[in-house]
């Protein structure tokens, strides 16, 4: 329909009708969106029809009782695309108007604030979203219960973020009271145990247990594999987790092969440019890089980094992570001297984009420092290395697992300095 004719029907409307088009269509949409088999397009469609759909509805969507359900899928929508900027502000805009129409303590309200916490975290600042986390959680014990999903949805992404934030042992602890808890309100086959079962088997490999991960992982896509199928897009995203654990244990070939069935069934499922597939294919040419495949891991870099600036943009962070990956693998496959430009000059747009402490920035810094090592520049890459380690431990704290990769990398080439390897 016509922007005008849109426009002409609007105006035509009663205050009262209005009111009601603005719910039923909301209903609709959320009718749409909640089926079993809504298809990445569809639901694509269905936010573009729900952000259209908010810009005339006034103040139809909020009632006394709360908001229309509808409104809380936009936020979490958003972040799974990898868009956390615009996902903060959507869900910045809706809690503001929720706190001028519900109390304090009302759920909708507290879902959006902790909404607007997870988007803060997911940009790099997850001590601080943990933090706040933490409190709207009590608040929700106080005001819902414990065991109220909306709570224990809080308490997932609370110990999330703690995990991210560099305290894996404690976030495996919440993860493992969350599941067990979420299960029995819930059931095994509920998203949010899923998610929390995803984080036990993750935090379990960042706390060093690898077997262990491997181990965790595979049992939840057999389990997914059963209950929604092979071809599922949470099968699949469990697959690629499942991937870079059997990589962790050794088996740097197998974790090839299991990462690349994950990419080509997100592909056909969810499209090339999904933020999954992206994310996943970038991760097996990570895989292919440590199993010596230089080349390979360097065209699908390419790839990735071609279709994440296609579908986000040039400066995504995934778009931006690709490209940093790639001219590190290109300088690790030889050549050295372009890539540690290249990564000068993508630090030089990370620290403008997201700031010179945000978690990319240190990253590219060490990589860097990694790349002036293996061209033989070991003083100055020592510095370096040295210089964005007190970084990492004043930012990210001394138990993060980049904080301990980058102090382990350094521990080692000190050795090598002193023996005169």
């Amino acid at each position: 329909m016509h922007s005008l004719v849109q426009r002409a029907v609007r105006d035509g409307m009663t205050v009262d009708r209005r009111a009601r088009v603005v719910v039923a269509a909301a209903d609709a949409l959320e009718e749409a969106w909640s089926a079993s088999d809504c298809s990445p397009e569809t639901t694509t469609a269905l936010y573009r029809c729900a952000e259209a759909l908010l810009t005339h509805a006034g103040d139809h969507l909020w009632h006394d009782g709360g908001m229309h359900r509808l409104l809380r899928r936009l936020g979490p929508h958003l972040a799974g695309l990898g868009r956390h900027d615009a996902a903060r502000t959507m869900t910045m805009h809706l809690a503001d108007r929720a706190r001028r129409r519900l109390p304090a303590g009302h759920r909708d309200l507290l879902t959006l604030r902790a909404q607007v916490a997870q988007a803060e975290g997911d940009l790099g600042n997850a001590a601080a979203a943990a933090r706040l986390l933490a409190d709207l959680r009590r608040e929700a014990e106080d005001s819902l219960g414990p065991t109220d999903p909306d709570t224990l949805s809080i308490r997932l992404h609370e110990a999330r973020l703690r995990m991210e934030s560099g305290l894996i042992t404690a976030a495996l602890a919440d993860f493992i009271t969350l599941a067990a808890e979420a299960r029995a309100v819930l059931g095994v086959d509920d998203s949010l145990v899923t998610a929390a079962e995803e984080h036990v088997a993750l935090c379990r490999g960042l706390s060093g247990d690898a077997d262990g991960a491997r181990e965790a992982y595979a049992a939840l896509a057999r389990h997914l594999e059963r209950s929604l199928g092979p071809r599922h897009p949470s099968t699949l995203r469990v697959l690629a987790d499942l991937s870079r654990w059997i990589g962790e244990t050794g088996d740097v070939h197998s974790a090839v092969a299991t990462f690349q069935k994950a990419v080509d069934g997100l592909a056909s499922v969810l499209g090339r440019l999904h933020h999954d597939t992206l994310i996943a294919r970038h991760n097996l040419a990570y895989w292919h890089g440590i199993a010596g495949e230089h080349d390979l891991a360097i065209e699908q870099f390419l790839t990735a980094a071609d279709d994440a600036e296609l579908a986000l943009g040039s400066e995504h962070p995934t778009t931006l992570t690709c490209q940093t990956n790639l001219a590190f693998w290109r300088g690790v496959a030889g050549d050295t001297a372009a890539a540690v430009e290249q990564l000068e000059r993508l630090r030089r747009t990370v620290e403008q984009v997201f700031g010179p402490e945000h978690p990319r920035s240190l990253r590219i810094r060490q990589q860097r420092a990694e790349l002036l090592y293996r061209s033989g520049d070991h003083v100055t890459a020592m510095d370096q290395l040295a210089t964005v380690l007190a970084d990492m431990v004043r930012l990210q704290g001394a138990h993060h697992p980049r904080t301990r990769e980058a102090e382990q990398l350094l521990a080692d080439w000190s050795r090598e300095q002193s023996t005169g390897r």
